[in-house]
């Protein structure tokens, strides 16, 4: 196969956003394209020269895979290596349990399923994952198992359209099922190869295609296709995010804009001259490398340092990130390619033996529960409230604090009980615990539902039934006191102004003599108050309540909409509680639920604690008791 620059310069944009993604830089809010990027490359570059062997005759299973454990595995196994000493000094044991299991899924190239089951990939959770990129090699390679002896038995048949057929048809059922996924099952969606599939089948059709004809001839054509295919890309590096339902028919834009770019950015055109720039191009050299190193480098930093690395910060990581790529491309990926100077057998020995060791090592590793001895009595017991199983009595889970799956005649008898509401999501229902202690109280809680009416949000369908619900039952039983509660920064709200102030209008028009008392939002802890504590256990003497807590401006800006709304609607039945005020000062927020133990103030990053729960619990009857008093 000829040699083509211009897609190692492909290769470095895709490489580039999808590092400046992880670090965290807003401009690159849909960077994780670069992942399909390389799908179609791989697909494309695969394919081509698996059809160029079968042309000759000389294409064969095992020397196909001896080039790939070649091309992915030298510097993987590097990188892995690397990774479990910083791992066993930074990690937690529950974290470093799950790295051990990740050595071992890695090694089965099954680790995009340990991942879609651990968590969704742009959970916060995930920043402090070493190998959560590794998901993209496990698609590809399980892709790999299948792809190439069925194109083999379709080319020995001699029947092109039959293989046009059976690939489109494999193409359709999964195009089709990503976008359903997409809307439906969004966590496996993303990491499953049967949603992936349809990208990487993008080259393998442009490797058939260009097999059998050639690029455009005109190069005006090929100027207008190559610009419109790079245009594709940045414009889903610039404009998708966390929001956008991916993978789905959304991933069209920067697969078929790969597509476009390799078809027709021919000598001459200006992306063949952008893409082919040497430092481009040198970038793209090292992509794979620099695709494994930047993870595991901006992983360990957000493990490390206390608060988020600045951007400054990142850009250093950045650069790391490719110099170490160069070395492991120079002394690991250059000379293992190398059939002179590592053999066949050499390399399935050397395969063999790594994907055994790091097995063993993860296993060891998760066997051993993370090696908790590492630490302290005290760290460990931070530890042990992350994400406590004690939430689901808490909550009262699945009985007055509904899931996803649940609609609200899922309502039990006991949820309703006195003379006090509170309606709001999973921060309601964490703070539920708390008032029932000190109050009567009647819980309508449910996962991810804000206490907003005509709130919609496809993965959450039964939000707007489950709210009107609430609001017919507040309406036909007229309590004292409802509190509205939820975690109002999240990024699922669109017109959260609007929609807020038109429910609490409604509310107001039921004239009845209740008071509704909206309560802020809680200071937010990332990854999770627990590992905040535990990273800073040295300085954590007796009387230490309070650390830097960086959510606070968010979190009041928010607060100040809602007080404006309120204040607009000028009306005494609407009271505001500001739990900032109650929880910070200077920039510092309480940690602790009690004074007497180490028990964080919340289990993860703003859902409370048992003790949480009840302190704020106390603050609010507090406030209470100042309304009467009026």
């Amino acid at each position: 196969m000829k040699y083509r620059a211009e897609i190692d310069g492909l290769r470095a944009l895709a490489v580039l956003p999808v590092m400046f993604f992880h670090a965290g830089f807003e401009v690159f809010s849909g960077g994780f394209v670069g992942v399909d990027v390389f799908f179609v490359i791989s697909g494309y570059l695969i394919t081509a020269l698996i059809i160029s062997e079968l042309e000759i005759g000389q294409f064969s299973i095992l020397k196909f895979y001896e080039r790939r454990a070649r091309r992915i595995l030298p510097a993987l196994f590097l990188v892995m290596f690397l990774c479990i000493p910083f791992s066993y000094a930074l990690l937690s044991p529950s974290d470093f349990r799950d790295f051990g299991q990740s050595l071992v899924a890695v090694s089965m190239f099954s680790s995009n399923l340990l991942f879609w089951l651990e968590s969704d990939y742009f959970d916060i959770a995930t920043e402090f994952k070493p190998l959560l990129h590794t998901w993209s090699l496990a698609v590809e390679e399980q892709f790999y198992l299948i792809f190439p002896l069925l194109l083999l038995a379709l080319w020995r048949l001699n029947n092109k359209i039959l293989m046009l057929v059976l690939l489109s048809l494999i193409f359709c059922i999964s195009i089709i099922y990503s976008h359903w996924g997409a809307y439906n099952v969004p966590s496996f969606n993303f990491y499953s190869i049967t949603s992936r599939a349809w990208e990487l089948l993008i080259g393998v059709f442009l490797a058939l295609f260009l097999w059998n004809y050639s690029s455009p001839k005109s190069i005006a054509l090929n100027q207008f296709l190559s610009i419109l295919g790079l245009t594709a890309i940045c414009f889903s590096i610039t404009t998708f995010d966390a929001k956008t339902p991916f993978p789905s028919f959304y991933a069209l834009i920067p697969t078929l804009g790969t597509a476009l770019i390799i078809l027709s950015s021919t000598h001459g055109t200006l992306v063949n001259k952008l893409l082919t720039l040497k430092p481009v191009v040198g970038i793209g050299l090292i992509s794979y490398s620099s695709y494994l190193w930047h993870q595991p480098i901006i992983a360990f930093a957000n493990i490390y340092f206390l608060e988020t690395p600045t951007a400054g910060m990142f850009l250093a990581l950045i650069v790391l990130a490719l110099l170490l790529a160069f070395v492991s491309w120079r002394f690991f990926e250059r000379p293992f390619r190398n059939p002179v100077r590592t053999s066949r057998r050499c390399i399935f020995y050397f395969s063999t033996i790594g994907l055994l060791f790091f097995s063993l090592i993860g296993l060891s590793i998760h066997f051993n529960n993370g090696y908790e001895e590492r630490f302290s009595k005290d760290q460990l017991t931070i530890l042990n409230f992350e994400n406590s199983r004690e939430r689901d009595t808490l909550y009262r889970n699945r009985v007055c604090f509904l899931r996803k799956d649940q609609d609200f005649t899922h309502f039990q008898d006991e949820c309703f009980n006195g003379d006090s509401y509170i309606w709001g999501d999973s921060h309601s229902a964490a703070l539920s615990h708390g008032l029932l202690q000190e109050r009567e109280l009647s819980q309508l809680t449910a996962s991810a539902c804000p206490p907003i009416l005509d709130f919609n949000v496809t993965i959450r369908r039964y939000c707007k039934d489950i709210n009107s619900f609430t609001f017919e039952k507040i309406k036909q039983d007229k309590p004292k006191f409802v509190f509205l509660h939820a975690n109002w920064i999240s990024d699922s709200y669109e017109n959260f102004e609007l929609q807020l102030e038109n429910t609490l209008l409604s509310l107001l028009l039921l004239e009845q003599q209740t008071t509704f008392i909206i309560i802020g939002g809680i200071p937010q802890w990332q990854p999770s108050l627990p590992r905040v504590m535990f990273k800073s256990i040295n300085s954590l003497e007796s009387n230490i309540m309070f650390l830097p807590n960086n959510s606070i401006q968010s979190i009041t800006e928010k607060d100040n909409q809602i007080q404006k709304i309120i204040s607009n609607l000028d009306s005494p039945k609407l009271q505001f509680i500001s739990l900032i005020d109650s929880l910070c000062i200077n920039n510092k927020c309480l940690i602790r639920g009690t004074d007497q133990s180490f028990e964080p103030l919340v289990s993860d990053s703003s859902h409370l604690t048992k003790s949480g729960s009840q302190k704020l619990a106390k603050v609010i009857e507090n406030f209470i008791t100042q309304i009467k008093s009026k």
